[in-house]
């Protein structure tokens, strides 16, 4: 499994304990481009739009252009390299 791997997977895993309904956004040629790794939603109905990247990786311009349209329209959107980046934002 690679290191992005393993962190989308502990992420996974702590949102489901938490309760929270979370789905990956699969890219393909019919997807919007940019689209983040993972939408979750929370038990009382917040909606958060996830990037995973391993160690200081870095998002790609539609990547940045999607995180920007989605905050835009007051969605939240993160950016991650950790679990703990994840559970300090959520």
């Amino acid at each position: 499994m690679t290191p992005e791997g393993k962190i989308k997977k502990q992420i996974r895993e702590y949102l489901i304990t938490k309760k929270w309904f979370i789905y990956p956004n699969t890219a393909n040629q019919f997807s919007m481009k940019g689209v983040p790794d993972y939408t979750a939603i929370s038990p009382d109905g917040l909606v958060v739009q996830i990037e995973v990247k391993a160690d200081k990786g870095k998002q790609t311009p539609e990547q940045i252009e999607f995180q920007r349209r989605w905050i835009e329209c007051n969605g939240v959107y993160v950016l991650v390299h950790s679990l703990s980046e994840l559970m300090e934002a959520v």
